[in-house]
Parts: C-alpha cells; structure tokens; sequence
C-alpha cells in the first residue's frame, strides 16, 4: 500500500508515516507491534510538492462555479492554469501511470520543494507586503506596476543562488513562468491573504536562503528589502498573525532595535546579530515604503 499526501505540507510524506505509526502504537489494539511491522516493510509513504495557485474562494468565485455547472457548490475553488505535481518514486507497488498525464516521478522531492518555498513563496510574500504599501489588492496589481516584474526577477535571482542545481528543474523557465502567473488578471489573488501569518512563512521562506547565502558571503540586498517591508507592515497596520501582540511590542522603545527584535521573535538569534543584515534593513525601512531600487 502506498499512502500519498498530496498538500502544502513540507516533508508530508515523513509527517504521514510518523502520525500513522505514532497513533498506532498509542492504541491499546493487541496486535500494533506486528501491524507496525507490517508498515515498515509493506508501506510506503511519497513525499510530494503540489505547485498550483490556489486563492481563498469569495462569492464572486462560487456564483461564477454555479453559471458554469448549473448548480450550486459550495465547495468550488478557483485554480490557475499551471500545476506541477512531483512525487517521490518510493511506491511499495505498482502505481498508476501518472506521469502521462505530467507528473514527475523523481528519487528526492526536497529540491523542488525548496525551489517552490523560496522562488514561489518567498517572492509572493516580498510583493504582497511591498503590494500593501503602494495600495495594491492582488498579485496582479502588483504585476502591472513599474516594478513588479523587476521586483520578482531580482528576488529570484538572489535566491536562486542558495537552490543546489537540480537535474530536470530548469530554474530560469521556472522563474519567467512565475512572472507569467503572478501577472494573470484572472486569478484576483488578495495579497491581503498571502501576507497574513508571516511570523509562521518568513522562516522557512526567507531565513533559510538568507543564512545560507550571506554564509556564502553573498550579498542579499533583496532579502534585506523583503524583511523591511514587512517589518513595515508590523509597525503601521493592523496584523493578522497568531504572535501579532508580540510583533507590534518588538517597536517598543528605540525603533532602530526594532529589526533585531522582530528577526529574535523570529527565533533568527544568528541573523539578529548579523550587524550588517541589520543595518541593511533600516536602511530600507526609514525612507518609508518605497518600490526597492
């Protein structure tokens, strides 16, 4: 049997196996050791990178869903036209033959995974909290402005350098692909949801490749940017975020601490003390919001 996790979740296919085999052995059923058994050597568990932009369904979108179908669902998501599906070939058996349809079978998901959470993701979050400041709704707003685009291929191409070179994963198609997609009308992707919760984002989006590059002795001028935004954004609005009390605190008393504070709270003690990082981010935080130049 192979169980399958197609979801956001990094690592999914471990975090599977673990909660399965974590649950069985908490049960008081006679026969758990050898059913665990069973699992270990009858069970497989794929790792998977489901890449597809999947906004927050508005009534917009469902009144849209009935026209089309005739009936009502209240269920109805609105996708793109791009998806990417990899999975780990690690199948206890035979498995459909998904890859006629697309789909990459491949040894390790873990580099398109790092391509998705730090090209995708991390570039999603620098212009929904650049977007917010210039009085843009959508990713697509952001796209149509002077400097989405060059915002977007510069963050890539700086955090590019942190990806490992990957067999299959052409990175600069990849990137124009996301200029593509980010710029799609469409979509109507609220860049309101894509900034809520950055305390729980920015790690695994931002800090990861920002460690590993300036301990490269690279230059991360567009990382710096991303994290003064939104530092910005934790000074001057309203917050929806579960630490949002402890993010507006980390203004308290002299503001050019606040950086080192927030990258703290973050659990980035490194960073924090990265004395030109953080100069780098008030540098971007005090001529206010601004498109980076």
């Amino acid at each position: 049997m192979s169980l399958v996790s197609c979801d956001n979740m990094a690592d999914n296919g471990a975090v599977l196996r673990r909660l399965v085999r974590d649950f069985i052995a908490a049960t008081p059923w006679d026969d758990r050791d050898r059913l665990l058994d069973w699992i270990t050597g009858s069970v497989a568990f794929p790792a998977t990178v489901v890449d597809r932009i999947v906004p927050a369904t508005t009534d917009a979108d469902r009144r849209t869903a009935a026209r089309a179908l005739t009936v009502d669902d209240a269920g109805a998501v609105t996708g793109e036209p791009f998806t990417q599906w990899v999975l780990q070939d690690i199948f206890a058996a035979d498995r459909p033959h998904w890859e006629t349809a697309g789909v990459r079978f491949v040894p390790d998901v873990s580099p398109y995974q790092l391509a998705k959470l730090r090209l995708l993701n991390g570039s999603h979050s620098l212009i929904a909290y650049l977007g917010l400041g210039h009085g843009c709704e959508t990713v697509a707003d952001v796209l149509a402005t002077p400097w989405g685009e060059e915002t977007v291929r510069a963050y890539c191409a700086e955090a590019a350098q942190s990806l490992p070179p990957t067999e299959g994963l052409d990175l600069p198609a990849y990137i124009d692909s996301l200029v593509d997609r980010f710029a799609n009308p469409a979509m109507h992707h609220r860049i309101q949801q894509i900034a809520m919760d950055g305390s729980q984002k920015i790690p695994e989006r931002w800090l990861a490749p920002l460690r590993e590059l300036r301990a490269a002795g690279r230059d991360t001028p567009l990382l710096a940017t991303a994290l003064a935004a939104w530092a910005r954004l934790t000074r001057d609005r309203p917050l929806d975020d579960p630490r949002a009390e402890e993010l507006r605190r980390a203004w308290d008393g002299p503001h050019t601490e606040a950086p080192r504070r927030l990258l703290r709270l973050l659990g980035a003690e490194d960073l924090a003390d990265d004395t030109a990082l953080v100069a780098s981010v008030r540098a971007e935080l005090d001529p206010g919001a601004r498109p980076p130049r």
